[in-house]
């Protein structure tokens, strides 16, 4: 059986067709050649280094392409963190109680305290009971994520 021992420009058409996905028949048909032909050229050792190398390319390509896009999406998710927990602090004091109830659950659910049941009555407020411990430490938290803020 015939090899290719150089590649000539008909053979990079080819393997570009290759790395397209398109079958030898198909490529044949595109180029005017007996599928046999295609099938010599493919399987030659000078083809199939060059098909590895380009593949290797493209698979690094790849990964280097999701590898960037994660460490955007995580740049933006750290960004904007500080921005939605400052949107929860802040609507703590909003006029609108029930904005204000769920603001201040998600703050403590968030924080790890756990959730607190919704009484029968609707016009009783949820208390919820901390240590005064606790309570400086969430103050603390919620302090630093206002300085961290100001300075955005």
């Amino acid at each position: 059986m015939p090899e290719i021992q150089s590649m000539n420009p008909r053979h990079y058409k080819i393997l570009d067709l290759c790395l397209a996905g398109i079958n030898n028949k198909d490529i044949a048909t595109r180029l005017d050649m007996v599928p046999s032909q295609i099938s010599i050229i493919t399987n030659s050792p000078s083809f199939q280094h060059e098909l590895a190398i380009r593949r290797s390319s493209i698979s690094e390509q790849v990964d280097n392409t999701i590898a960037n896009e994660t460490k955007d999406a995580m740049h933006l998710l750290k960004e904007n963190t500080l921005r939605a927990a400052q949107t929860l602090v802040n609507q703590l004091s909003s006029e609108q109680e029930k904005i204000a109830q769920a603001s201040a659950m998600d703050i403590l659910d968030r924080a790890g305290f756990p959730k607190v049941t919704k009484s029968s009555n609707t016009n009783l407020n949820a208390v919820v009971c901390i240590d005064l411990e606790t309570a400086e430490l969430l103050r603390d938290s919620l302090m630093m994520s206002n300085s961290n803020n100001e300075g955005v």
